[in-house]
C-alpha cells in the first residue's frame, strides 16, 4: 500500500471548497470523492497528479464530506482512503439594499473666453463616467453631455458676457451607481474684445524684375511681415485693364505667354489677417520682354542660304498662300 493522504481545506466560498494534500511517494494519480454530509452517495473525481482540487457548484452554508486515495503502479498499487474531511461553504453575502451613492463632485471654472467656459472636477472613486449639464442662467432647460472619464470639459459656442449654470453627476456600476448632482456652478463668459479701430496696414512690397525672355517676365519681392498671401497684378503697358493673380505665400511670380519686345506693368499688394489686413499696392514696375530668339533667326538664315532659286520661289509661293 501507498501512504495514506491527509486532506485539509485550502480555500472556500459560498459555492466552492478547495481541498489540498501533500504528494504521496510513488503515487501516479489521486482519486477524490465528495458528498453532501448526511447522504450516502459519493461523487468521484480523478484529479491526476494535482495536489489540490476545487469542488464548485455547491450550496451556500452547507456541509460536505471529502476523502482521497492515492493510486500507484502494480507494485505500490493504492492507499486506503484518507480520513473524511468535513467542510462547510460560506453563507451567501447579503446584497446591499439599493444602489450605493458615489461621492458628489465639486465643479470649478478652469478657464473661459467670450464664447467658451471650461469646467473641471476631481475624479470620483468608482465612477465609470460623468454627465455634465449646462444652461443659460436665465433659462430652465438643461443641455446634457456624457463626457466619459474626462475630469474637465470645454463648452463652446456660448454668448459673450452671459452667465451660465453648470452641474455634474458621477455614474458608476450597479453597486456604486451614481452620485447626486453637484452644486450648481455659475460662470460668465467674457465680453467680446473691443475692436482696435481701422485695420493696421502691412508694409508696402517692393517689386523687382528677376529675369525675362521674349515671352516671360519673372518678378520677385521680399516677404512682408504678417502677410498671409500676395495679390499680383499685371497688364500691357498700353492698356488700362489689370489681370489679378493670387500667388499665395510665394515671393516671386512668372508671367508667361507675353509678346516679344513688348512693355508690361506689374504691381503687388500683401494680404494679412483682420488686424494687419493688407498693404497698399507697390509702385508699378515696367519691364519689356526681349526680342524673338536670335537662334531662330540664325536657323532661318542658314535655311535660306541652302535654297536655290527654284526652291526659293516655291517657298515664297507657299508662304503667300
Amino acid at each position: 500500500p501507498l501512504a495514506t493522504p491527509v486532506l485539509s481545506v485550502a480555500d472556500k466560498s459560498d459555492t466552492t471548497i478547495t481541498v489540498a494534500w501533500d504528494a504521496i511517494p510513488n503515487a501516479v494519480r489521486y482519486s477524490l470523492s465528495y458528498r453532501l454530509t448526511g447522504t450516502t452517495t459519493w461523487t468521484n473525481k480523478n484529479v491526476g497528479t494535482n495536489t489540490s482540487y476545487t469542488v464548485s457548484g455547491l450550496a451556500p452554508n452547507t456541509e460536505y464530506d471529502f476523502r482521497l486515495k492515492a493510486i500507484g503502479d502494480e507494485t505500490n498499487y493504492k492507499s486506503v482512503y484518507s480520513a473524511v474531511l468535513r467542510a462547510k461553504t460560506d453563507a451567501t453575502p447579503t446584497p446591499p439594499v439599493g444602489p450605493q451613492p458615489l461621492a458628489t463632485p465639486v465643479l470649478s471654472v478652469a478657464s473661459k473666453t467670450d464664447t467658451t467656459i471650461t469646467v473641471s472636477w476631481d475624479a470620483i472613486p468608482n465612477a465609470d463616467r460623468y454627465s455634465l449639464s449646462y444652461k443659460p442662467a436665465s433659462e430652465t432647460t438643461w443641455t446634457n453631455k456624457n463626457v466619459g472619464t474626462a475630469t474637465s470639459y470645454a463648452v463652446t459656442g456660448l454668448t459673450p458676457n452671459t452667465t451660465y449654470d453648470f452641474r455634474l453627476k458621477a455614474i458608476g456600476d450597479g453597486v456604486n451607481y451614481k452620485s447626486v448632482y453637484s452644486a450648481v456652478l455659475q460662470a460668465q463668459t467674457d465680453a467680446t474684445p473691443t475692436p482696435t479701430g481701422d485695420p493696421i496696414p502691412l508694409a508696402t512690397p517692393v517689386l523687382s524684375v528677376a529675369s525675362k525672355t521674349d515671352t516671360t517676365i519673372t518678378v520677385s519681392w521680399n516677404a512682408v511681415p504678417n502677410a498671409e498671401r500676395y495679390s499680383f497684378s499685371y497688364k500691357l503697358a498700353s492698356d488700362s485693364t489689370w489681370t489679378n493673380k493670387n500667388v499665395g505665400t510665394s515671393t516671386s511670380y512668372t508671367v508667361s505667354g507675353l509678346a516679344p519686345n513688348t512693355e508690361y506693368d506689374f504691381r503687388l499688394k500683401a494680404i494679412g489677417d483682420g488686424v494687419n489686413y493688407k498693404s497698399v499696392y507697390s509702385s508699378i514696375v515696367r519691364a519689356k520682354t526681349t526680342s524673338a530668339s536670335s537662334a531662330t533667326l540664325d536657323f532661318g538664315a542658314e535655311l535660306f542660304d541652302e535654297l536655290d532659286e527654284d526652291d526659293y520661289d516655291l517657298l515664297a509661293a507657299n508662304l503667300d498662300a
